[in-house]
């Protein structure tokens, strides 16, 4: 993760009161260890730091946990597509397949897909 991500983070994590500023400071985080050394040190889960992303950004949380992507979505998406985009196809309704990803910094995994699948919009 690179430092401004991870600062950005840090800074959503503080404004939303997850995490004190004094914590911050005892840990001594080595770079792009922010969100591991958060969650061995059990400050806060992985869900909880998604949640206040998702939260920043007005996006949906979706939680993965036992989820499994129903085979049709493959149709539209491909795995390997999937993959490479690093997202999941979560659902499809009418001409719009919505798909989920972890990575909220990247812009490009919708408008890269978009390109890829002309006959569904990507949401």
């Amino acid at each position: 993760m690179n430092p401004a991500t991870e600062q950005h983070i840090r800074d959503i994590l503080l404004a939303q009161e997850l995490i004190a500023p004094d914590q911050l400071e005892a840990m001594q985080i080595p770079a792009g260890e922010l969100v591991n050394l958060l969650v061995q040190n059990k400050l806060l889960s992985e869900t909880e730091i998604y949640q206040a992303l998702a939260r920043q950004y007005h996006l949906p949380f979706v939680d993965l946990d036992g989820f499994s992507v129903d085979s049709e979505l493959f149709q539209c998406l491909s795995a390997g597509q999937a993959m490479q985009h690093e997202v999941v196809p979560y659902t499809v309704d009418g001409d719009t397949l919505q798909v989920v990803t972890a990575n909220l910094f990247d812009p490009h995994p919708v408008s890269y897909t978009h390109l890829t699948l002309p006959t569904k919009r990507i949401v």
